[in-house]
Parts: C-alpha cells; structure tokens; sequence
C-alpha cells in the first residue's frame, strides 16, 4: 500500500471495494520538509478521513507545523470542501501528543 494505515469497507460477497474510511501517514523526523514528505501522499488521497502523525520538539514547533499542513492544502487546487484531516503530533519536551481536526473550507 501506498499509505502507512489504510481502512477500507468492502461489500463482503462480492468483495469490492464501496469506499476508503481512513488513510494515515507518520514521519518521525523532526524536519519540517520530512513532514510535509508524507504529508503529500494524503492531499491525493480520497478518504473520509485523512490522519498525519509526525513528531515535534516542542509546543512552538507543532503549532507551526499544523499551519504549516493545513496552507499545503489550501494551496492544493485537488482539495475540496469538506476534505478531513486529523494532524496529531507527539511533543518530544512534553512526552503527550497534541492534535487538531481541520476541515477544508475554501469559502
């Protein structure tokens, strides 16, 4: 697969794909250009829910990188109303994860 996790939903007789539930990426180099790497291999993926993992220093570093992540899909013209992406990234200074749900929005 092209994707580190992917869920599918099959009609189960006849074993045919109905739709692409999830897709999820992770980078664990703390290189913003790592990052936005795999990042790409979401913007083209037709999914209800895209999810990119990635780990950061610090707080100040994480919320960079969401905005980072969220102005590569407004710049994506493929990205339409309504696409779903959940960034949830591992604060190495604190040891938690912080995530955020977003929501593309052209309007």
């Amino acid at each position: 697969m092209v994707y580190d996790l992917t869920w599918l939903n099959y009609l189960p007789k006849e074993r045919r794909l109905i739709r692409t539930v999830l897709v999820l990426e992770s980078e664990w180099k703390w290189e913003q250009k790592e990052i936005d790497w795999d990042f790409h291999k979401l913007l083209v993926a037709k999914a209800d829910l895209r999810v990119m993992v990635f780990q950061v220093p610090n707080l100040a570093a994480w919320q960079k990188a969401v905005e980072r992540l969220n102005s590569l899909v407004c710049a994506c013209e493929q990205s339409l109303p309504g696409d779903h992406y959940l960034l949830a990234g591992w604060i190495a200074d604190v040891r938690r994860f912080k995530h955020c749900d977003y929501v593309y929005d052209p309007g």
